[in-house]
């Protein structure tokens, strides 16, 4: 590909208007071949382990994109979906009335389905439990964004 492109390039520089065009033409064609190609090779590559079209998907989806052993170390499902709620009250209350809570933060890496959110109101308690503490310093903000040693 790389040879095609410098080919391309590297053409005498007629300043015909018709081999412009006929140049801008080719590396467009060159472009949306090499594009195809890349998109081609990434389906064959993709893996699919949810298959939201099979039964048994939502138990996939935890297991797979949730990683089911992190959420069983963590509480399990019940605490995915409660500590997202918290974190879409976070969201709300930081538009509406600024931070709410400095040291909270979502745990985990994927969002639960929103047909798992159901009577979300018993998570009521846990939505009202944040407080504003102090604001980190600019170490700990450091801290908080620099990569673990290792």
């Amino acid at each position: 590909m790389t040879n095609e492109i410098n080919a391309l390039i590297g053409k005498p520089n007629d300043n015909t208007e018709e081999q412009e065009t006929r140049a801008k033409k080719e590396l467009d064609e060159l472009v949306t071949r090499v594009e195809r190609e890349r998109r081609d090779r990434f389906s064959d590559e993709l893996v699919d382990n949810v298959r939201l079209h099979e039964f048994g998907w939502r138990d996939r989806y935890y297991t797979d994109k949730c990683k089911a052993e992190d959420i069983d170390g963590r509480g399990g499902r019940e605490e995915l979906l409660r500590q997202y709620v918290v974190g879409l009250t976070w969201v709300m209350r930081y538009y509406y009335d600024g931070v709410c809570s400095w040291k909270w933060y979502y745990p985990f890496h994927y969002a639960p389905f929103s047909s798992d959110l159901r009577n979300i109101e018993r998570f009521q308690k846990d939505c009202d439990a944040l407080t504003l503490e102090k604001p980190f310093t600019p170490v700990e903000q450091l801290m908080g964004v620099l990569p673990a040693s290792r």
